[in-house]
């Protein structure tokens, strides 16, 4: 650096470095010369002057000559300082400012120019960084000292001695392991043996007091804080030269056998003692026996009749249950999973204390204790073990009823009405108000498929029936204050939030009237469930037996939790109750693909799209060897209107039939579905039915979407009998010349179950129709070529392996990029 800022004049300066070869001599030296180069020049550039200030870098192998110049007829002294900055030239990762300091770059710091050595972190290539972490065999060139390695220990590296770790105490080393020891260091508050150990001693020894884990401390016998040979430690700073043996020996002749006489007069007095107090105990139990619920059982009914309430939040001097709640907010539970939660119930008082949890099977979840029941005595404890299950996705915030008794109970009231009057007018207060104005537990609840079913029928009764519950009450408050109480009853809240799965809380469903739509098993409503739009099938359990339906419903989830389609409608959960059966799904807002049909006009691109994704849908199903049974319209929801979304309908309803091999060819379940679209081998009885039946059914739905309205008029198919009299004489409707897939509706509705073909099949013909209006192929030229593709399919092997894959993925349509 060439500095003149520290002038005292304040004149316009210039610097100037001109750079010439070592074996070059000049007579002239001038940056015009040709044996010379201007290396640097700089003027005015000092902070607050117009002295001047350069940095630059100076080769070995040149001679430079520096020019200082006052730019203004003035005589003055200029002061020229040199010295060397920037060391190494910072290194390759930074620079040398004008003020002659390294500028390095982000995670590089100067240290004799820019590294990474005292960045804060032990990066790639270092041992150590003292920046980091303190470590005393750590150099400042971030490399361990001679003779020393990092070594990771717990999860931390240091320098070490290249033995560290392995148990032995070897050269360099403090300790290896123990207690205090750090890499083979004692660390702070601990110094080495003067033989060294595993472990370290603390400094703590020799403070003259009786530390942790310390034999003795700088007393009689005492070395490094441990007695030594033929010493012994007894609780003292200093040792002892007898050994426990003797000293008992003469502690027994001294003082144990005067002592001995003395307690064995006092264990006589103590068992005529607790022989009174056994008897009594036994006696009071003798006569609780027939009220009290002591059998071993895992739930016991509760009982509140002549029953005191006392809240378990406010305290009492008789018993505490700590804490006061069974509470899981802390973390989500798995449904289907047993949880535990331990509390502390505590007796208080002087007379025995009785207990009693009862546990109950609910709809929502299970709850057990362990113990169940029990006695304790004054200040005995015992800790009680609450197992809950929850059986579906909800939120409990439910309360748990416990009985508390004691062995002289009249005497407890006595001491409240003595000491604290209100306190039993206040519990009695709070007793009527949760008996009143809460649900007692196990209390059946009224789920949505009976709430759906009331009307507003009660009209001006309710005065009245209030009345007569306001005349109960007075009686049963009057009956209460007239008996004998004989027990405490307490709630203890239970608070729960589970994780998400499928099984789901009706509670949490909310249905909006009227239905949406109604089959032969159940009625399907619009609801909604925590914020989001649901489609909600509530089974007929009015109509059908419960148990009849359970086994195919139950078959139905099992289906539905394992289908991952797109095309397929999405399965969010179920309800299983007592009463109600309902299945959850997405709420497609545009409705069945029929009624989409009566309403709207469509686009030959649209009527397409509807066509390819019901084949994708029914495609996965037979894939996965399930027949739909009832593939009509009407199970088909509209998604989208749009031909270019990646999914414009979804197939559902089919869980309700059952699923089988194909390769066994048959079901037991016949005459499942509508007869509108049902294939004739039903209805002839020729054949139970098979994937082909399914097949027979798309070519309606397909002739429905092509044509905008029902495929058969009704003023010539008055009926169904009409229909499937006309559809098992091997008869079809016509269909019009411009159909695109009038072939694969003609092959796909054959009356014959082996002719017909398979989705697979039908997806790669429908792409290719797609294809060819891209190449603006004639509807009659498209319709011959797929004739071709079917009369091959009857000689050769018709699907390509690796286009059938393609086709299964459902996804030709998005993949191909299709401008209609």
């Amino acid at each position: 650096m060439i500095d003149t800022c520290n002038s005292s004049l304040n004149y316009s300066v210039s610097i100037q470095l001109i750079e010439v070869n070592q074996n070059e001599s000049l007579t002239e030296f001038s940056c015009s010369s040709s044996k010379a180069t201007c290396s640097r020049y700089v003027a005015s550039n000092c902070e607050n002057s117009k002295l001047a200030r350069m940095v630059a870098p100076l080769e070995p192998t040149k001679n430079y000559f520096i020019f200082v110049s006052v730019d203004e007829n003035n005589i003055g002294t200029v002061n020229v300082t040199f010295k060397t900055v920037c060391p190494f030239g910072c290194g390759e990762h930074g620079f040398c400012n004008n003020n002659g300091i390294c500028i390095c770059e982000d995670g590089y710091v100067d240290n004799g120019g820019c590294s990474l050595c005292g960045n804060g972190k032990i990066d790639d290539g270092e041992e150590c960084d003292l920046s980091a972490q303190e470590d005393k065999y750590c150099a400042e060139t971030c490399k361990c000292y001679f003779g020393f390695t990092p070594i990771t220990i717990n999860g931390i590296t240091k320098c070490s001695p290249s033995t560290c770790n392995n148990g032995v105490i070897d050269q360099n080393e403090e300790c290896d392991g123990g207690k205090g020891c750090d890499h083979c260091l004692c660390q702070e508050g601990y110094v080495k043996y003067e033989k060294a150990r595993e472990y370290c001693l603390s400094t703590k020894c020799g403070n003259g007091k009786l530390d942790e884990e310390e034999e003795c401390d700088n007393g009689d016998g005492c070395y490094e804080c441990e007695c030594q040979e033929g010493w012994y430690s007894y609780n003292s700073k200093n040792c002892r030269d007898k050994s426990y043996g003797l000293a008992a020996a003469d502690f027994i002749g001294r003082i144990l056998i005067p002592y001995w006489i003395f307690l064995i007069l006092i264990g006589c007095v103590s068992g005529i003692v607790h022989w009174k107090v056994t008897s009594k105990i036994k006696n009071e139990l003798k006569e609780m026996e027939g009220a009290l619920p002591f059998f071993e059982t895992t739930i016991i009914p509760f009982n509140k009749e002549n029953s005191q309430f006392i809240d378990v939040k406010s305290s009492n001097p008789y018993f505490t249950i700590d804490p006061p709640s069974i509470d899981f907010q802390e973390e989500r539970v798995e449904v289907g999973e047993v949880y535990s939660y331990t509390f502390t119930i505590t007796n208080n008082w002087k007379e025995v204390l009785h207990y009693t949890f009862h546990a109950g099977e609910y709809l929502k979840y299970d709850i057990t204790f362990k113990p169940v029941t029990g006695s304790l005595r004054q200040y005995q404890s015992v800790d009680i073990q609450a197992m809950v299950c929850l059986k579906c996705t909800t939120v409990i915030n439910e309360r748990v009823p416990v009985t508390i008794r004691f062995g002289q109970l009249n005497s407890i009231l006595k001491n409240i009405k003595k000491e604290n009057p209100e306190m039993l007018d206040q519990l009695s207060q709070n007793s009527s108000h949760v008996s009143e104005n809460s649900q007692q537990q196990g209390e059946p609840r009224r789920s949505f498929s009976s709430l759906s079913n009331i009307s507003n029928k009660s009209g001006g009764s309710d005065k009245n029936s209030s009345h007569e519950q306001s005349q109960q009450s007075s009686k049963s408050s009057k009956k209460h204050h007239t008996e004998r109480i004989r027990k405490f009853h307490l709630y203890l809240p239970l608070q729960a939030e589970s994780t998400l799965s499928t099984k789901l809380d009706y509670e949490e469903i909310h249905l909006h009237h009227p239905p949406i739509g109604s089959g032969t098993f159940g009625i399907v409503y619009r609801a909604e469930w925590r914020g989001v739009d649901v489609a909600v099938k509530v089974m007929k359990t009015d109509l059908f037996d419960l148990n009849d339906l359970l086994p195919n419903f139950l078959q139905e989830v099992e289906l539905l939790e394992k289908i991952r389609c797109p095309f397929i409608i999405n399965f969010i959960g179920s309800v299983t109750s007592s009463d109600t059966l309902a299945l959850v799904t997405e709420f497609c807002p545009l409705g069945s693909l029929r009624k989409y049909i009566k309403t709207n006009s469509m686009s030959i691109e649209l009527k397409l799209r509807f066509c390819h994704d019901i084949a994708s849908g029914m495609d996965y199903l037979h894939q996965n060897d399930i027949i739909h049974h009832d593939l009509k319209t009407d199970n088909i929801l509209v998604y989208s209107k749009n031909p270019f979304d990646p999914v414009v309908c979804k197939v559902t309803d089919f869980g309700t039939s059952r699923s089988f091999i194909e390769s066994l060819g048959k079901t037991g379940i016949q005459n499942i579905g509508t007869p509108m679209y049902m294939a004739p081998e039903l209805n002839t009885g020729e054949q139970d039915m098979t994937l082909k039946s399914d097949v027979f059914s798309f070519a309606i739905c397909c002739t429905e979407i092509w044509l905008g309205r029902d495929p058969y008029d009704p003023e010539k198919f008055p009926d169904s009998e009409s229909i499937l009299k006309f559809v098992g004489s091997g008869k079809r409707i016509e269909l019009p010349q411009d159909c695109l897939i009038k072939t694969i509706i003609e092959q796909s509705w054959k009356h014959n179950p082996k002719d017909r073909p398979q989705f697979d099949e039908i997806l790669h013909l429908i792409d290719g129709i797609v294809k060819q209006m891209k190449l603006n192929v004639s509807p009659s030229q498209s319709q011959s070529n797929i004739q071709n593709s079917f009369d091959k399919r009857n000689s050769v092997v018709f699907i390509n392996p690796e286009q059938s894959k393609s086709n299964s993925s459902h996804n030709s349509f998005n993949d191909q990029e299709i401008v209609l």
